[in-house]
C-alpha cells in the first residue's frame, strides 16, 4: 500500500520540504470548512440581493403576461376581421387565403393562451428562512 503525501513547497515556512499525509491534511481542512460561518452582515447582504433579484423576476413575469394578453387581444381582433372578410367574399382564392390565415391565427391564439397559463406563473413570495440553510457550509 502506497501512502499519498504532499510536499510543502513554500520557502520560509517552518514545514518547508516536509511531507504531510494527504488524508490527514484533507481531514483537517474539511473540519475547518465545517466550522466556517458567514458573517451576519454578509448573510444580510446575500438575503437582500436574493430579495431584489426575486422582485425583479416577479416584475418581469407581470410584464410578460401583460404583453401576452395584449398580443392575444390583437390576434382575436385580426381573427374576427378575417372571418368577416371570409363571409363577405365569393372569390375562391380569397376564401382559401382567409381560411389559411384563420388557421394560422387559431394556432397563434392557442399558443399565446398556453403561454399565459403556463409560461409566466408566479413562483410565490420570496422567503429568507431557507436561504441561510442553502448558504451554510456545514
Amino acid at each position: 500500500m502506497r501512502l499519498s503525501v504532499l510536499s510543502l513547497p513554500t520557502k520560509g515556512c517552518e514545514a518547508y520540504g516536509k511531507s504531510i499525509r494527504r488524508d490527514k491534511l484533507e481531514g483537517e481542512v474539511g473540519e475547518l470548512i465545517k466550522r466556517l460561518e458567514l458573517a451576519p452582515a454578509l448573510m444580510n447582504m446575500a438575503v437582500a440581493m436574493f430579495k431584489k433579484a426575486w422582485s425583479i423576476r416577479e416584475h418581469q413575469a407581470v410584464d410578460a403576461t401583460t404583453h401576452l394578453k395584449r398580443q392575444l387581444t390583437e390576434v382575436k381582433q385580426t381573427l374576427k376581421k378575417t372571418v368577416d372578410r371570409l363571409l363577405d367574399t365569393s372569390n375562391d382564392a380569397v376564401v382559401r387565403a382567409c381560411e389559411d390565415k384563420i388557421s394560422d391565427l387559431e394556432k397563434a391564439k392557442v399558443l399565446i393562451e398556453d403561454q399565459i397559463a403556463n409560461g409566466t406563473a408566479s413562483r410565490g413570495q420570496f422567503t429568507c428562512a431557507a436561504l441561510p440553510l442553502a448558504l451554510h457550509y456545514g
